[in-house]
């Protein structure tokens, strides 16, 4: 185990001010660590599939949440085989629901067309809940697991509803709890 692998995060990043050849090896050890092209490639094979998902994400202000990104963050090992969940509004949506159907996942609903269409016409007003409604995907085997994502439709910012969903003394009651 190496000075890196058990250091926090934020203790790495103050450390890089003790000398330049520290700053450098532990700027090339951080963009090794972190790669979320890397990370990506978990789920999207070829690099054209994860420029234009990270475009898409870009474009759409979506956000990936859950163990999977826990994992990647501190290096925990417990995500092995667990979803993983995109937020966004209804654009980012069904934008990356096209996407993921064109890179050969399968939607598990009934009928993503109209899954997406009943989501957006839906009349109804979400007072109390961030998460409108959660499509699950799943997608080729990158690995001995299946690949399966939820593309979780927010009614506001995919940030707020992730830091409500989390600080959430009712997160029992969240629809993402299967």
């Amino acid at each position: 185990m190496s000075l890196s692998d058990s250091s926090p995060l934020l203790t790495l990043s103050r450390s890089r001010r003790v000398s330049r050849k520290w700053k450098t090896w532990l700027n090339v050890t951080l963009r090794q660590r972190y790669d979320y092209d890397k990370f990506l490639a978990n789920f999207f094979p070829t690099a054209d599939a994860r420029l234009e998902f990270r475009s898409l994400q870009a474009c759409h202000g979506a956000m990936i949440s859950g163990s999977r990104v826990l994992d990647f963050l501190g290096r925990f090992g417990f995500a092995t085989g667990s979803d993983t969940d995109i937020y966004a509004t209804l654009k980012g949506v069904k934008a990356i629901g096209r996407f993921l159907l064109s890179r050969g996942f399968v939607y598990q609903g009934q009928s993503w067309s109209a899954d997406i269409f009943d989501a957006a016409e839906s009349d109804e007003d979400y007072p109390s809940c961030d998460v409108v409604k959660v499509f699950k995907f799943e997608g080729p085997s990158m690995s001995t697991s299946p690949c399966k994502i939820d593309l979780v439709l927010v009614v506001d910012s995919p940030l707020s509803t992730i830091l409500r969903f989390h600080t959430s003394t009712f997160r029992s009651r969240s629809p993402l709890r299967t």
